[in-house]
């Protein structure tokens, strides 16, 4: 395997779909999206059904009436962190920045949006091999990919090559 490429294994075999998976469990979560609802909510007057028991777990946190709430406003959330997120609102803080300019946001999500979306950084990804860059590839070569998880992969490949 060259160092650029990171191997997609585990391929889905369901008809008309072209997903592949880094792990077995990448792909057993991926094979939930394919399942029919069969895991109904127990609540009554509530008609949710969920197709897996993960979803039907994160359904049933919507019925729990403890709510986190902010203490500089009316903001309530049924998720620590979501209201830890809410939060960065008050404070400013902007702690993920842009690797292609100047722009800084305060989720991952929003930079996310910023690099793949807005169009502002054509062919530009959230995460860049510098090792590569720093090596005669041409730019062509160079390791780009938006999910964390390749990123991590393709930096290990630096390491046994090391070695």
């Amino acid at each position: 395997m060259l160092h650029t490429e990171v191997e997609r294994r585990f391929r889905c075999q369901f008809e008309d779909c072209h997903y592949a998976g880094l792990t077995p469990e990448a792909l057993k979560t991926h094979l939930l999206s394919h399942a029919e609802g069969s895991h109904k909510c127990s609540h009554e007057s509530c008609n949710y059904v969920g197709k897996s028991e993960q979803h039907l777990k994160r359904h049933l946190k919507s019925h729990v009436s403890e709510k986190f709430e902010c203490d500089q406003c009316d903001f309530k959330a049924r998720l620590k962190g979501q209201l830890r997120r809410h939060m960065l609102r008050h404070t400013g803080e902007k702690s993920h920045k842009c690797p292609h300019c100047e722009f800084q946001c305060s989720t991952f999500d929003n930079l996310r949006k910023h690099i793949i979306k807005t169009g502002k950084h054509p062919g530009k990804f959230i995460y860049e091999c510098a090792s590569c860059a720093d090596t005669d590839q041409p730019t062509g070569s160079i390791f780009k990919t938006n999910s964390f998880r390749e990123y991590q992969l393709h930096l290990s490949t630096h390491k046994t090559q090391a070695s």
